[in-house]
């Protein structure tokens, strides 16, 4: 809460001035001998006088006009599209280049208030942290918690890198779409070409800058991307230098679109009015026999009523679609999401069917975040509107590098909790087969501490079958055949958490009840104050009428006894 007007409690000091050298001077008869009349009088005199200044002092805090307020950007404008890529190898860890490229990074972000950015880190391997986002909070926590060797450490995926930051722009129409590609090294990965790799971020008009950092990166391949992409390549010797460098491409690429922002102001003059109130009817009541000044005292109680029924212009109102609600997905990505007994598999179709939610959710101001889980829980997505992006992650998911033996629900539990940090209530949503521990107590325990309601979807037969690796078929230790099925021991965790669970049909229909219930839960917390109204205040005119008939008979010119 903050004051509109913190100057006016000046008056305050300006009152208490003329309270003693303004005092208004009348015809009065003196006395002889008037110390026993003031003691006798001094006790109701001071209880007068303490009821003024607080009154007085009240109500010129209402005049300061106490405030709280909200922004809302209600408009659909667009800036630039820019993705970040990130070289996170060890080689980093030389002079401090790691941590200075983490806060340099994040200042840049923050810096964007208009644009969708996107953050890709890469080394051993390249892969997309953070599809194109506007929550900038998010893509903050991200930065936090990206390590050295989070994707290798020993070689450098440049070429890699630039592909899998290119394609996120697969589904952005913006018409400013950037890439910052920051490195120290060279390739030392041959997945993809660099004529692939341009090709890719050509065909998506991307201008790419590209970044080299310290004294070993390929100035002539960092040029030459720069330059056939209509980018500009920077050399950065050290990573004091890295901040000029950000700042010149911020510079250069700054958005012409500005969001419309309102902000809705919440008015407290009453409270502090109200109290004022109270204490003037005590005051009149005690200072009822002295007929003049009881007349403008009621003067000043007739203004300040007015002033609490608050009058004002009242001018357009503005609807604000604003959602509270935000879904985290759990997508199992364990060896046994490969057995084929649903078609194609079951990674395939709980992907098939993670796709037909989202197209389900469209329209309904819904942040969904994803997550894949096995024996840890990776970040795939923060929670985001950008269906698309969140489309192109899954259908992208890079198994190669990911332990997927054993499965953890806890894990994946405890990254919701985390990321739903700010969130009263939390929803998590899992496409699993349900692992193969036959008690979930713990992590209903988990669950219901956190506040987290959790849902299953079921993506596996009762039946089962077996699992195949490089079109082998998967044995245990014994040499017999793996078989695997659902694991229907997990409804009870969704159950004892007040969620759903779903069996995999070859029809949307379990689709449909599973939005059903994510909207449902949804429109219950959606934003109350959903409607600006356009009004100006004019409580502070008769405010100021009754403050001056208040201190009218008290505050004057001296003059002649």
């Amino acid at each position: 809460m903050e004051l509109s007007y913190p100057w006016v409690l000046l008056l305050f000091l300006l009152y208490l001035f003329c309270d003693v050298y303004c005092k208004s001077q009348k015809k009065s008869i003196e006395f002889s001998n008037i110390r026993m009349l003031l003691i006798a009088s001094k006790g109701q005199m001071l209880t007068s006088k303490i009821l003024r200044h607080a009154v007085v002092f009240l109500m010129i805090l209402s005049l300061g006009d106490p405030i709280t307020t909200k922004q809302y950007q209600i408009d659909d404008a667009r800036g630039h599209d820019i993705s970040l890529i990130w070289d996170v190898s060890y080689s980093m860890g030389e002079d401090d280049r790691f941590e200075r490229s983490r806060e340099i990074l994040n200042e840049f972000i923050s810096n964007r208030e208009n644009d969708r950015i996107a953050l890709s880190v890469f080394a051993d391997y390249a892969y997309v942290t953070a599809p194109l986002t506007y929550d900038k909070k998010v893509l903050a926590m991200i930065l936090k918690y990206i390590k050295m060797g989070v994707a290798g450490g020993r070689d450098t995926a440049l070429y890699e890198a630039l592909y899998a930051g290119s394609d996120i722009f697969k589904a952005s129409n913006s018409k400013n779409k950037i890439v910052i590609l920051l490195t120290d090294g060279i390739n030392t990965v041959h997945t993809i070409p660099i004529s692939v790799a341009i090709a890719k971020a050509k065909k998506y008009g991307l201008k790419v800058y590209t970044i080299g950092l310290g004294d070993d990166y390929d100035e002539k391949v960092l040029t030459k991307i720069a330059r056939e992409t209509d980018g500009k390549f920077f050399s950065a010797r050290n990573p004091k230098s890295l901040k000029e460098i950000y700042q010149e491409i911020d510079e250069n690429e700054k958005s012409q679109i500005k969001s419309i922002r309102y902000s809705q102001k919440n008015h407290y003059f009453q409270y502090p009015l109200s109290l004022a109130l109270i204490l003037l009817l005590l005051w009149m009541y005690r200072d009822r026999k002295n007929k003049e000044r009881f007349v403008w005292l009621v003067i000043a109680l007739f203004f300040v009523f007015v002033t609490l029924y608050r009058p004002q212009i009242v001018g357009d109102s503005i609807r604000i679609s604003k959602s509270q609600s935000t879904v985290m997905i759990g997508l199992d990505i364990s060896a046994s999401m490969k057995c084929t007994d649903v078609y194609p598999d079951r990674l395939s179709l709980a992907i098939q069917k993670f796709t037909e939610l989202l197209d389900l959710l469209e329209t309904d101001d819904i942040k969904v975040g994803l997550l894949a889980f096995s024996k840890q829980t990776y970040l795939i997505s923060p929670p985001t509107d950008d269906y698309g992006s969140l489309k192109f992650l899954a259908s992208h998911i890079d198994l190669s590098h990911i332990d997927r033996l054993g499965t953890s629900i806890s894990s994946v539990m405890e990254a919701t909790s985390k990321i739903l940090d700010d969130n009263k209530s939390k929803r998590l949503i899992l496409f699993t087969d349900g692992a193969e521990q036959r008690d979930f107590s713990d992590e209903i325990r988990l669950a219901k501490g956190a506040n987290i309601q959790i849902s299953i979807y079921g993506v596996a037969t009762v039946k089962g079958g077996v699992i195949t690796d490089d079109d082998k078929l998967v044995k245990d230790k014994q040499g017999n055949i793996v078989i695997t099925s659902l694991n229907e021991n997990i409804k009870k965790l969704a159950r004892d958490t007040n969620g759903k669970y779903l069996k995999y049909t070859i029809s949307n229909s379990d689709m449909k009840s599973l939005s059903k219930s994510i909207i449902e839960k949804n429109k219950q917390t959606k934003d109350t104050n959903s409607t600006i109204i356009q009004s100006r205040e004019l409580y502070y005119l008769p405010l100021i009428i009754a403050l001056l008939a208040l201190l009218y008979p008290f505050i004057g010119f001296r003059r002649e006894r």
